[in-house]
């Protein structure tokens, strides 16, 4: 419930940084939001205003124990986890490959398999996104098509890839 509960700090920041002009201050906040919860921006970028405060009243009010649990809100945290992980793993083997040993010891330590390890060390085509919603397919028995179009809801009714 503590990660839920963070989710609600998360868009209210969205929410307010997006109604502020963009300065210095608003940049280092944005940075430190995008450290935190990877692929914040492009939820910035993508959801519109509404759909924020929506986000951030739906998770307050789990986190007051006043509404159950959404799947998307699961995935949301596992996503933001996953991708922390791969970015971490992603900067520490940028120049070659983990051992098993070392893909084992990282994926103890992250709570990860050392599958994700592997992959998140040498995505396909450079590509954090596939193996992140390949493990939170995998994690949740749903495809990460629907995952993907639950956390990042496409904007008009141009097609995408999700590879």
């Amino acid at each position: 419930m503590a990660d839920l509960a963070r989710l609600v700090d998360k868009y209210r920041i969205m929410v307010r940084l997006r109604a502020a002009k963009v300065g210095n201050e608003a940049r280092a906040e944005l940075s430190a939001l995008a450290e935190e919860f990877p692929a914040a921006l492009r939820e910035l970028d993508t959801l519109t205003d509404d759909e924020l405060l929506r986000r951030a009243d739906l998770l307050e009010r789990v986190a007051m124990g006043g509404a159950p649990v959404e799947p998307w809100m699961i995935w949301l945290s596992d996503y933001h986890l996953l991708m922390r992980v791969a970015l971490r793993v992603k900067r520490r083997f940028a120049m070659n490959k983990p051992s098993p040993t070392e893909a084992d010891t990282i994926a103890e330590r992250e709570h990860v398999d050392a599958g994700f390890v592997h992959a998140a060390a040498s995505p396909p085509h450079g590509r954090l996104n596939v193996v992140v919603f390949d493990a939170l397919a995998r994690a949740h028995g749903h495809s990460a098509a629907e995952i993907w179009d639950a956390l990042f809801p496409r904007r008009g009714t141009q097609a995408r890839s999700y590879r």
